[in-house]
């Protein structure tokens, strides 16, 4: 009881407004203030014991500082994997926007030629990305630094796609994460996982468990 009342004292005699940022950021200054004046009232109390005058301007001690550091540490731990799955969830609800417009446009010169288009300059929309040779194809794709963007003409199931990579490995499928696709004559939006490289879930959580089979292979049905 004692240290609390010394606790609450000291706390008064400390009193500073509280910087405006974010929550995370005031437990770690609130800790360290309660920690600061803590100590400075135990202090205190034993300068004063033997006739010194209190100071409670010190800085912090180590231990306090390595406390601090362990607890953000923790905080970052818990968040950074929960930000990068948010940020590739972003980028798949871009492609699957991109690869949506694909298949609608490759609906759309089918019935102008019936064929579908295997060059992006015969759809009616605007692809982004910079065009390369895909090499184990020969033909011709649009790259960003995480997706490959291609079409399937002829007869082919798949009429419009994407492939997810390493930023900068586009084009090497050992970096492959997950495909997102259309099939022709049908509306819907896929996405099937590389092998068993789904390394933030991202058909699993965009597509909130619903599956159709292919030719054997699980779909996520994502739009």
């Amino acid at each position: 009881m004692e240290k609390e009342r010394c606790f609450k004292s000291c706390l008064k005699e400390n009193k500073k407004p509280f910087m405006k940022i974010d929550v995370i950021l005031n437990l770690i200054q609130d800790l360290q203030r309660g920690l600061l004046s803590l100590r400075n009232c135990e202090r205190g109390r034993f300068q004063i014991k033997f006739g010194m005058t209190p100071n409670y301007n010190n800085g912090f001690t180590l231990i306090e500082l390595l406390v601090v550091v362990l607890i953000i540490g923790i905080l970052a731990a818990v968040a950074l994997p929960q930000y990068q799955k948010a940020v590739e969830k972003a980028r798949a609800v871009q492609a699957i926007a991109v690869v949506k417009a694909m298949g609608d446009a490759q609906e759309a010169y089918y019935l102008a030629s019936n064929a579908y288009a295997t060059e992006f300059d015969e759809l009616s929309i605007e692809v982004p990305g910079e065009d390369y040779v895909y090499t184990p194809t020969g033909k011709n794709h649009k790259k960003t630094d995480r997706f490959d963007f291609y079409l399937y003409g002829g007869i082919s199931s798949i009429i419009a796609g994407a492939t997810n990579w390493d930023k900068d490995k586009v084009g090497n499928s050992a970096y492959a994460h997950y495909y997102i696709i259309r099939l022709a004559n049908d509306p819907a939006v896929y996405c099937q996982i590389h092998g068993d490289n789904d390394t933030y879930n991202v058909c699993k959580s965009l597509s909130r468990g619903q599956t159709t089979t292919v030719s054997g292979k699980t779909l996520y049905i994502v739009n």
